[in-house]
This record gives structure tokens, sequence and C-alpha cells, in this order.
């Protein structure tokens, strides 16, 4: 963020519309602008400005509470155990979380088809490794934990003359654009992009 001049910004709002569109296409949500039925004049006006800030601050609320309610639950202490592999695989979707496919011949996925179930795609030697999905997406939880107590704090001394209702949003939508990006930044740092 320091580079791209980002640092500091923390409403969704603020962000520059080039960034708000390459962070809707990289959140999956470019596929659900207006088609090209819509008045171009009224496309160009609208879309980055408004709807696509808005199906974000949507999308970052979902992610918010859901990781509020799995936390809630405690799927962080027993590595999401208890999801089902549909869970898993919705919840690292929409987070952006890598999608982990191993070779089905290999003993990993082997080991995993026995253990956990993991699920052949139909489509070519490749199969869905669960396993490592829970356990990217319990790094991601523990990763939200620590970040959540933090914010919250942050805002309460920043915000102590607002509503605990408004202060509530404010953090609500500071841990959205973080956990918008906790993919990229986990990316960026396993890769050595980030130095």
């Amino acid at each position: 963020f320091h580079r791209s001049g980002l640092a500091g910004i923390f409403d969704l709002d603020e962000l520059p519309s080039r960034y708000v569109t390459r962070l809707a296409l990289a959140m999956g949500l470019y596929q659900s602008l207006p088609g090209p039925w819509m008045n171009q004049f009224v496309a160009k006006a609208m879309v980055p400005r408004v709807h696509l800030r808005a199906q974000l601050r949507r999308l970052m609320y979902r992610i918010v509470e859901e990781d509020s309610l799995l936390l809630l639950e405690g799927h962080d202490q027993n590595e999401c155990q208890n999801l089902s592999n549909q869970e898993v695989l919705d919840s690292c979707l929409m987070r952006n979380l890598p999608i982990v496919l191993v070779d089905s011949g290999s003993a990993d996925a082997q080991f995993n088809d026995q253990k956990t179930g993991a699920a052949n795609l139909g489509q070519g030697p490749n199969v869905v490794d669960y396993q490592e999905m829970r356990r990217n997406l319990t790094h991601h939880l523990e990763i939200m934990s620590s970040v959540a107590e933090a914010v919250s704090d942050q805002v309460k001394q920043q915000y102590a003359f607002k509503s605990e209702n408004e202060q509530a949003e404010i953090a609500k939508e500071r841990l959205g654009l973080f956990s918008s990006h906790v993919a990229i930044l986990r990316h960026s740092f396993k890769n050595g992009l980030w130095r």
C-alpha cells in the first residue's frame, strides 16, 4: 500500500475507482456488472463508483460476519473439521483463498481420499485437497481474529464520540477491507514478493 499511495485508507469510498475495479475483479465480482444493454454513459458513470463499491461492501460485510460466526463456533480451534467439504470450498472461494488441487495418482491424494474424502473433479487427473483448504481457512480465521481485536480497539479510541453502532460499522468496513486483501498478502509473503 505504501508504494501505491493507498497507505492510511481505511474506507472503501476513499479508494480510487481504478483500484476498486481491480479489487472487484480479484474478488470475482466483475461478472455481475450490468450487461451491454445498459447505456454506456450510465455504465461508465455509475458502475465503477456506485455498483462496484456496493457489491464489494456487501461481500466484505458478508465475509466479516461469516468469519465472526466461524470464530464464535470455534472452527479455528479444530482446523474447520466440523465444516462439510462444500462449506470449506465455498468459504475459500468467497475469501479468494487457494483451491488446492493434487494429482490423483500421488500418495498425498490417495491418503487424502481415504482420510478426508478428496473429490475427483471429473476433468483430468486432479482432486481437490480439502485438508489443505481447511488449513488455509483456519489460518485466515486466526489472522482475522487477531486483527479484529486490534481494529475494534483502534476504532473505539479514534471514534469515541460516535455511537456503538457507528463504531461497529466503521470496524466492519475496515475489517472487510483487510479481509479482501489477506489472500493477496499471503500470496506475496509466501512467494517472496514482499520485500
